[in-house]
């Protein structure tokens, strides 16, 4: 109940508290499947803008993952929306890395567009990338034959920091 008297308000209400679930756990993998365990090399921003100055390109970021191949090679697959968006579309970029060992990474240069040949992945500043490795084959549509994808990790390029303002003379 709440009582208005002049500017003022009094009473008393009840606090209804909502649980809120803890998030689940990360699934186990299933055997054989990548687990992507991290990046190297991700533009540093400089504090405290948190920019930084230049392009980033791609052959200075290494993705590591660990995992077997079922074909002796691995399919690496980058995009700017998450996956559930594009699988689809065929909207996004991938690269192949040959390698027998469990455990892989490979540099972020020279990813090609899975449906248009030839157009190359360029890195923007300021965007968020989604990445995902992939071990087995899969037909030209994208309809796998076998092979796992791993669970999808994300990493942010970040902004440009501000060209400094000429000093006037």
């Amino acid at each position: 109940t709440i009582d208005k008297t002049g500017d003022r308000c009094t009473g008393s209400a009840e606090l209804i508290v909502t649980p809120v679930p803890s998030p689940s756990p990360s699934p186990t993998p299933a055997p054989g499947q990548p687990v992507i365990t991290g990046f190297t090399g991700l533009p540093a921003p400089t504090p405290p803008a948190q920019c930084i100055s230049g392009s980033p390109a791609g052959d200075g970021i290494t993705l590591n993952w660990s995992g077997r191949s079922f074909q002796g090679f691995f399919w690496v697959d980058i995009s700017i929306r998450p996956f559930s968006e594009v699988q689809s579309s065929g909207d996004f970029f991938h690269k192949r890395v040959d390698s027998t060992t469990e455990t892989t990474s490979a540099n972020l240069a020279n990813f090609e567009h899975f449906t248009r040949p030839g157009e190359r992945l360029q890195f923007e500043l300021g965007k968020e990338y989604f990445v995902r490795v992939f071990n087995g084959t899969a037909q030209a549509d994208g309809t796998i034959i076998s092979g796992v994808h791993s669970t999808v990790r994300s990493f942010r390029i970040p902004a440009a920091c501000p060209s400094p303002s000429p000093t006037p003379t």
